[in-house]
């Protein structure tokens, strides 16, 4: 039966005509006009001709008229004093100064050949933007620029820091590449590179940083040297600590801390991670000492590979609470003992039984290990064969409880055991290794923005005995765990430790990050974090008929057509105190106006809300 709406009658056998064609053809008209409008939508090129003055000036600009967020603004000359927020798509900067009080947003790249930046504003490098610094000059910046994009920074330059607002922060999920040039300090304690991203030098050269330089991020050293000559809130002197961030210094490639002159490194902070990862990889200080060369306790991350990195510990002996990895060619040589916590773990890479085809520590004294120990086949080249043994850790006295050796994969049946001697520890291919499987995810969960009834997220992993734990965010970056169980919003959690987990009856309260944690006795690793997302919606046209209160969900969690059914009988009754189930707008919530009268507008956002896969 066809139904026909008008005002608030319900008229059975009376056919409804929906006037698509009329809306389309409307369309489709005003889209034929858009040719004739497109110079106004068009990208501007304007160029800066005031010597000094505002930026929202139009004559100050040719050809005449603000610069748009469509537009790009060439600086060649005088000063531009933007005071208020500016938005716009390019900015060319080769002589003349940027300044002003207001924060200026470039959306798709900026330019910067010469000149400077100044005043108490932002500069701002949206997310999807680029930064390119290519002067041959020199450039100068004395005010804040953040960088959410992806710059770079080449030419034989200088880049002078002159005051102490001058700081650049490269932020979380942004890109900083540079080859060579000199980041300068030209004034004071104040100016600042913060790196929360991914900086990466590259190339030959020389690169030096005058300023100080805090990573909290990722430093990767590809080649040529880094200098930090103005040194970096990553070391306390104090107590000769290193922490935070991730510092790679790639083959053949020196990371040069220069303040103070003789740093060295006596314990790697927690959160902390540094890979030397090749034979001419070198972290040193300005007087040519390895700066490592006496770490005594590593509570982060300590990788070497490829090159054999000598340390005398202060107090005798290196701890290892944490992680460290000697890959292929790695060796790590102590002078003095080395000792594990039972909270540390060592890994090694096996790439073959030859000398330097795998990972070891070696003590002069002794070697007391606790904890994991851990295994990497480097395949190829290598192909596990039963009864391959490699001598890890050597000293003239090994002591090792670890019960077994994690692997992080397995080859051809072939897993790793521990084999202890009075001077060695070995590492001995055998099909009973298999049971130490480290955990490792195959498929990551995805997101979803889902409706109910129903949404589930799976992971795939390998590894052996695999717990899996569910959990959601609670506040940014902190996550709890999750139980089977009925939610306070009557959604029910079923699979929260199993590889798949199911939200049935999801509401808008169940919205938010999901990440899933998988252990085993080998290893634990947490899943990327995913997003669930319920749309407004959905809820909306899960109406209640007449059955319940105003605008309340009826409670099935299915958007169906005994909604459609409801709403029908609730908008033709005339009843108000039913009307407001069909006011679709009522609360505010789907973003219409909550004019608590149902009529045309609600029957539209009501199909729109059905027909959106709720």
């Amino acid at each position: 039966m066809l139904y026909a709406l008008k005002s608030k009658t319900l008229r059975p056998t009376v056919e409804i005509t929906v006037t698509l064609n009329r809306l389309l053809l409307g369309l489709f008209a005003t889209l034929c006009l858009l040719p004739s409008n497109t110079a106004a939508l068009a990208q501007t090129t304007r160029t800066w001709t005031g010597s000094s003055g505002d930026w929202f000036t139009a004559a100050n600009w040719a050809p005449a008229g603000v610069p748009s967020a469509l537009d790009t603004a060439v600086i060649n000359s005088g000063t531009a004093t933007a005071n208020a927020a500016v938005s716009i798509a390019g900015l060319n900067l080769s002589s003349g100064t940027l300044s002003g009080t207001g924060d200026v947003t470039i959306n798709t790249a900026l330019n910067w050949t010469g000149g400077s930046m100044s005043g108490a504003g932002r500069t701002i490098i949206a997310a999807g933007a680029t930064m390119a610094i290519t002067a041959n000059g020199s450039t100068s910046l004395s005010r804040a620029l953040d960088n959410n994009g992806a710059a770079t920074m080449s030419g034989i330059n200088s880049w002078n820091f002159n005051t102490a607002t001058a700081i650049f922060s490269n932020l979380a999920g942004a890109t900083f590449t540079a080859s060579g040039g000199v980041m300068s300090n030209n004034c004071c304690g104040g100016p600042a590179f913060n790196n929360a991203g991914t900086f990466t030098k590259t190339g030959p050269g020389t690169l030096t940083i005058g300023i100080a330089f805090n990573n909290t991020g990722t430093l990767d050293l590809t080649g040529g040297t880094l200098g930090l000559n103005g040194g970096t809130s990553n070391y306390a002197s104090a107590t000769n600590t290193f922490s935070g961030g991730l510092w790679a210094i790639q083959q053949a490639s020196t990371l040069l801390i220069s303040n103070p002159a003789s740093i060295v490194i006596r314990t790697i902070a927690p959160a902390t991670s540094i890979t030397l990862a090749g034979a001419t990889s070198n972290f040193n200080n300005s007087i040519g000492t390895n700066v490592l060369a006496t770490l005594a306790n590593n509570n982060g991350t300590l990788t070497v590979a490829a090159r054999t990195l000598p340390i005398t510990p202060f107090g005798g002996t290196l701890t290892n609470t944490n992680r460290i990895t000697a890959r292929v060619g790695g060796t790590i040589a102590v002078t003095g003992g080395f000792a594990q916590t039972p909270s540390g773990t060592v890994k090694f890479e096996l790439g073959g039984i030859t000398a330097g085809q795998f990972g070891t520590i070696t003590a002069s004294t002794q070697a007391v290990l606790a904890g994991n120990g851990e295994a990497t086949f480097v395949s190829p080249p290598y192909t596990p064969v039963n009864g391959d043994s490699f001598a890890v850790i050597v000293a003239p006295i090994v002591s090792v409880t670890f019960p077994r050796v994690c692997s992080s994969q397995v080859i051809l049946n072939q897993g790793v055991v521990p084999v202890p001697t009075p001077t060695s520890l070995l590492y001995v291919v055998s099909p009973s290794g298999t049971a130490g499987t480290a955990a490792a995810i195959v498929t990551q969960p995805e997101g979803s923005a889902a409706c109910p009834p129903s949404v589930t997220f799976s992971v795939e992993a390998i590894g052996s005995d695999l717990a899996y734990q569910w959990q959601r965010e609670t506040t940014p970056n902190v996550y709890a765990n999750l139980t089977d169980s009925v939610l306070p919003s009557g959604a029910v959690i079923v699979g929260s430790d199993t590889d798949r987990l199911t939200l049935f009856g999801s509401t808008l309260s169940e919205g938010g990050q999901y990440r899933v944690l998988i252990t085993n006795s080998c290893s634990g690793i947490a899943s990327d974090a995913i997003t669930l997302v319920i749309p407004q919606r959905c809820s909306l046209a899960d109406i209640v008929g007449s059955n319940g209160g105003p605008n309340q969900i009826c409670g099935d969690s299915i958007v169906d057509g005994a909604d459609f059914i409801a709403f029908i009988n609730s908008f033709s009754v005339g009843d108000p105190t039913i009307d407001p189930v069909a006011d679709v707008a009522g609360g505010g919530n789907d973003g219409l106006q909550p004019d608590g009268i149902t009529d045309g507008n609600d029957f539209i956002a009501f199909i729109n809300a059905f027909a959106a896969g709720c």
